[in-house]
């Protein structure tokens, strides 16, 4: 269940110092535990803090800035909620990128944050989540795509129980891509219900889109985006993914890129 956040920022700026603002924003609404090693008592945050990294890393990584909404990072009582823009890219499922297959929408700014040193070894990020939460103690984080919306729920426990010492309901932070964007983008979703149509929708409009070729030799992205009645980005999603399944063929470059079916 979404609660009221009672705090907000949003962040503008270079990119590495969104992140960074943003990570710090979710240490600062976590709880401490002491972990007992015999006499020795050490202090430790409730979720691995490199593991919050590496999923606020990924979020703008491989989110889809073609579409006008923000990475949005919120902390609940019972959870650190991550939210990005788009689902999966090209063919990649969800049960093969947990995985470890990888299939990376944005490649440039990947190879730029690997070499700042922000990203350590892009396309390998769930299985380095997957190995801190392990080392951790604490459950995996749970992946879902709602919509055209990735999103991950860290759930706030240390090995199994439950942590609630004083914890801030629905504190709430947003990575914005470009100075001017605005926290709160409304998206339909049904997180409570854990709605999985968005496979559902991704079979239903690449089968309008292979319809709409069956009948036209050749069509534009615009012409198909206005048929199925989806944003000219998103369509082009569907269309990159039949090309990788074998189903349409893209004919020229750029804005005179046209699709039909493959013979």
């Amino acid at each position: 269940m979404r609660a009221d956040f009672l705090d907000k920022k949003d962040y503008n700026g270079p990119l590495c110092k969104q992140i960074d603002d943003a990570y710090k924003f979710v240490l600062n609404h976590l709880n401490m535990a002491i972990e007992i090693n015999g006499v020795v008592h050490d202090e430790k945050y409730e979720l691995p803090p490199k593991a919050i990294r590496e999923l606020i890393i990924n979020a703008a990584i491989h989110r889809n800035y073609q579409m006008n909404s923000s990475v949005q990072v919120a902390v609940y009582d019972d959870r650190v909620e991550i939210s990005s823009p788009g689902t999966l890219y090209g063919t990649l499922t969800l049960e093969e990128a947990l995985s470890g297959r990888s299939s990376i929408r944005n490649k440039t700014l990947a190879r730029t944050l690997e070499k700042v040193h922000v990203l350590e070894g892009w396309g390998s990020g769930f299985q380095r989540i997957n190995t801190l939460c392990q080392e951790y103690g604490v459950a995996l984080p749970e992946f879902t795509e709602i919509g055209d919306m990735f999103r991950v729920n860290f759930y706030r426990h240390i090995n199994g129980g439950k942590v609630a010492i004083n914890s801030k309901s629905g504190d709430k932070t947003a990575i914005n891509p470009e100075n001017g964007d605005k926290y709160g983008e409304k998206v339909a979703i049904n997180a409570e219900n854990g709605d999985k149509s968005g496979d559902k929708k991704s079979t239903k409009f690449k089968k309008m889109i292979v319809e709409y070729l069956a009948e036209h030799d050749e069509a534009r992205s615009q012409d198909i985006a206005t048929y199925i009645g989806l944003k000219v980005s998103r369509t082009r999603d569907y269309l990159s993914e039949l090309v990788e399944e074998g189903k349409i063929t893209p004919n020229g470059a750029n804005k005179n890129r046209t699709y039909s079916l493959k013979t």
